[in-house]
């Protein structure tokens, strides 16, 4: 069972911070894959709760301080989310690289290059606006099944630094 199970995310994210202040002075061989997993929980929490910011900053940690590949992969691929979710699709594409070229044979490669290889279709195709592929993501990692809050939202900031293509409708073509 999960914190989203239980539908309280900001609980949850209190239980993850309690545990992971717990885990200062303590030393022993199952530490650091512990709270390279707390983390990552804290950092999920965080993205639920609609904050990038604290999410990344979170997932930073995890790559500096988790001695285990495991949780450094997995906070290396959810930065790479993080960006993607805020419509920053060539900064995550180069996030989702570095994820197949740094962790081969790891649990998440396969899924950086689904990432890869969406992201590289959807603008070859210009069907749907990159950012809204990233909100789109984002709502059904969330599991929302209706309009999001405006704080489950990206920063507008980084969907607006988004690249737009123009599309045309209809049989007519721009001469």
């Amino acid at each position: 069972m999960t914190v989203r199970d239980l539908h309280d995310v900001q609980g949850g994210a209190a239980a993850y911070q309690e545990l992971v202040r717990s885990f200062d002075g303590v030393s022993g061989k199952d530490r650091g894959r512990l709270l390279g997993q707390a983390l990552v929980a804290l950092s999920d929490c965080e993205l639920q709760m609609g904050r990038y910011e604290e999410a990344a900053e979170v997932l930073k940690r995890v790559e500096k301080e988790a001695p285990d590949a495991t949780s450094r992969e997995e906070a290396a691929f959810q930065q790479a989310e993080i960006l993607f979710y805020a419509g920053q699709t060539d900064t995550a594409q180069a996030a989702y690289s570095r994820v197949v070229q740094d962790f081969i044979g790891g649990v998440r490669v396969n899924d950086a290059l689904d990432r890869i290889l969406t992201l590289t279709r959807a603008a070859d195709a210009g069907a749907v606006p990159l950012a809204a592929l990233g909100q789109i993501a984002y709502q059904k990692r969330i599991g929302a099944r209706r309009a999001p809050s405006r704080s489950a939202r990206p920063p507008a900031a980084s969907v607006a630094t988004a690249p737009r293509r123009r599309t045309f409708s209809g049989s007519r073509r721009p001469s």
